[in-house]
């Protein structure tokens, strides 16, 4: 099942927040965060 990252992207966008700054609140990786933005399957393990 793919997930789409989409509406995630509109969050950010309408809140004025940069990747980076969801990066810093989530707690993930930059890795992480390019894995979600390429589209690649990204594990709830390593989150």
């Amino acid at each position: 099942m793919r997930i789409s990252y989409k509406p995630l992207w509109h969050t950010l966008i309408e809140r004025g927040w940069t990747k980076n700054q969801l990066r810093l609140a989530a707690g993930l990786t930059t890795n992480m965060i390019a894995n979600i933005r390429n589209i690649h399957y990204q594990s709830s393990d390593g989150i």
